[in-house]
């Protein structure tokens, strides 16, 4: 059984799914779909209720394409919605919840001095000077599941996965912000410049299959975090070099901005301020836990960015 938020786009989603499934008919006529909102508590027992589920996947929260004026209009659907979500699995008698947060919640952690390399123990600091609302509500979504499980259900099994910078081609035209920076790469005009500010990058597939791979390994993977990121680290304008290479007749720019640059843009443009205090900064992310108990042999993600752009470009 999966969730929509809007009842009417089944038709859409059946379009983007049927043609990855061997036996499409079978697999969809397995496939229940109910209307749910996370901003509002109608429906949620009654999705789950009967005993009929064993796991919940919560999968989503929203993410804007600009910085809100108001953060709560990000993080308390984020959080709201994610309690929402585990409670009525525990009303229900599910016994077990794979939740979907994001590395946003651990890379912007003070690491202890001679560290370089972020784990599954690291948190974001919420406090600290430029965290987005998108980062703020992936922290405190997890941070909240994680702190009622361990006080109101703690005999729930409870498995959180966190995605780095997804690639891969989407399904249909319905994509996230990842690969609508990607698209915007693409689209970049002759003489444009770009930050040095970059992502710890995953090909989507992986990430499907961490979730999958969660759930049929209750004994590695109940009480614990995943990183879902492949070693591999992109600066924006290495991944505009790696598209210009591939694409070559685009003639995609790839130079760097100077960070005065990149500020003086940030005055006029509140999306590009989370970048500004982040400019230079490699984050490197340990996959150790996802690759050992997680059997995860991640793939490049410099093949996905590729895919993604060949993807975008089949579009237009």
């Amino acid at each position: 059984r999966a969730s929509i938020r809007r009842k009417n786009r089944k038709e859409e989603i059946w379009d983007a799914i049927y043609r990855s499934f061997k036996n499409p008919a079978a697999a969809l006529d397995r496939l229940k779909v109910v209307e749910l909102d996370l901003t509002s508590d109608n429906g949620w027992e009654q999705a789950m209720r009967n005993g009929e589920f064993d796991i919940l996947m919560h999968l989503a929260s929203p993410t804007p394409v600009k910085e809100p004026q108001n953060e709560d209009e990000v993080i308390r659907p984020a959080v709201d919605g994610a309690m929402r979500a585990v409670k009525a699995a525990h009303a229900s008698g599910v016994s077990r919840v794979i939740m979907t947060s994001s590395v946003a919640a651990i890379v912007n952690a003070e690491l202890p001095k001679g560290r370089t390399v972020y784990n599954e123990n690291d948190w974001t600091d919420c406090s600290k000077l430029g965290i987005s609302a998108y980062v703020k509500s992936k922290t405190l979504a997890e941070k909240a599941v994680w702190a009622w499980h361990h006080e109101h259900a703690p005999e729930m099994e409870l498995t959180t996965i966190l995605p780095s910078f997804v690639l891969g081609a989407p399904l249909d035209c319905h994509y996230g912000p990842s690969v609508r920076k990607v698209e915007g790469l693409l689209k970049a005009t002759t003489g444009a410049k770009l930050p040095n500010y970059g992502y710890s990058c995953v090909d989507v597939c992986d990430i499907a299959l961490m979730h999958v791979r969660a759930m049929e390994r209750p004994k590695d993977s109940v009480g614990r975090r995943f990183i879902g990121s492949a070693r591999c680290f992109l600066w924006v304008p290495e991944m505009a070099k790696i598209l210009h290479e591939a694409f070559p007749d685009r003639q995609i720019p790839f130079v760097k901005a100077s960070n005065e640059e990149i500020q003086a843009r940030a005055n006029d443009d509140p999306s590009l301020r989370y970048i500004v205090v982040n400019l230079d900064k490699r984050r490197e992310l340990s996959n150790d836990e996802s690759c050992r108990r997680l059997g995860i042999d991640f793939r490049d993600p410099r093949e996905s960015l590729v895919e993604t752009a060949k993807f975008l470009l089949a579009r237009t």
